[in-house]
């Protein structure tokens, strides 16, 4: 109050005001929305003050940035998911430069906590009810206005079912041959000890299945059946499993199970002994004289004869096979 008689004070509060304007000395609470003009260059305050006989005055005497309140909100799917199988969370709204975004994925989660927009994969290793929250901070100078959501979803049991082989070089299954499933925690290509998770025996048709087991890394190990010579131990279909075998012969084969997936042709090769002739033409890069992922050299060409004399040199005329090396190096003479 100016004690200056009567004067009319009239406001107008500017972009995304309500209310929009007042009349009166006040004071006026005003409220503000952000909008793309306040946010920026700001919301200019009016105020005109008039007085019968005196000249109107009129100035803007306040300038509100109003801080925009982050949207928080999480684009990701709330239907139940397997464990151990991924899922992709982001904010709903676009990035923007200078904001500040906290996750939270809880226990269990590959990544209990994230910073940054994302997106980003996580699965849990556990089941239950599993609630990701995102806290958006928009850092921006006075209010720095912050918001916070939540997603709630099922984390459910998957499990997952193995299926292979024991068979001769001609498709003919080979039957009652023990075929043993090991935890490979690890990822070394060899069982980590202990009692075998499954046992299972090949039908007459030669096939072996393991049903219900739980996403993990695993080895297959075959129990060498009586009177067979070893020829190749393979994964006829590519699963995607984390590790390929290492030895190709050595009646291990690593498997990785998924939630709901059937691991298939997993496949252990046989021929009656006697006998055959197995090896490997590498280039031995770490110098250790073993072959190893990446060493092998495919297409070589292995060839062998006889040596009646048993001088080392081929007997003249003495070709018995050759064969050629496989694309990790490994070739075997079979029928010898």
């Amino acid at each position: 109050n100016q004690n200056l008689g009567l004067l009319n004070y009239t406001w107008t509060f500017g972009s995304g005001a309500t209310p929009t304007g007042a009349t009166g000395i006040g004071p006026h609470t005003v409220t503000y929305i952000s909008n793309p003009t306040n946010s920026t260059a700001g919301a200019d305050v009016h105020l005109t003050i008039t007085k019968e006989g005196c000249e109107t005055v009129e100035d803007i005497v306040a300038n509100v940035v109003v801080n925009p309140i982050p949207n928080p909100a999480i684009e990701a799917a709330i239907t139940n998911l397997c464990y151990y199988a991924p899922r992709s969370f982001k904010p709903v709204a676009t990035e923007v430069p200078g904001y500040t975004y906290l996750w939270s994925f809880g226990s269990g989660a590959n990544f209990p906590t994230k910073t940054g927009y994302g997106p980003h994969v996580i699965e849990w290793s556990t089941t239950g009810v599993k609630t990701v929250q995102l806290i958006v901070y928009s850092n921006a100078p006075g209010s720095s206005c912050g918001d916070t959501s939540t997603l709630t979803f099922n984390v459910i049991q998957c499990l997952g079912n193995i299926t292979g082989k024991v068979r001769k070089t001609d498709g003919t299954g080979i039957q009652n041959v023990n075929v043993r499933l090991f935890p490979d925690a690890n990822l070394d290509g060899l069982s980590d000890g202990g009692t075998a998770i499954r046992s299972v025996f090949t039908t007459s048709l030669g096939v072996y299945s393991m049903a219900s087991i739980p996403p993990g890394q695993y080895v297959l190990v075959e129990t060498q059946p009586v009177g067979y010579l070893s020829i190749q131990d393979l994964d006829e279909t590519n699963d995607l499993d984390t590790l390929v075998f290492f030895d190709p012969n050595d009646n291990i084969l690593p498997v990785t199970v998924e939630p709901q997936e059937v691991d298939a042709d997993n496949v252990f090769i046989e021929i009656p002994s006697p006998g055959l002739i197995t090896g490997t033409v590498f280039d031995d890069f770490d110098g250790d004289q073993v072959p190893e992922t990446g060493e092998g050299l495919e297409g070589v060409l292995i060839s062998l004869y006889t040596d009646t004399n048993s001088d080392g040199i081929a007997d003249p005329g003495g070709f018995v096979n050759d064969t050629v090396t496989s694309a990790i190096g490994y070739f075997t003479l079979i029928n010898v």
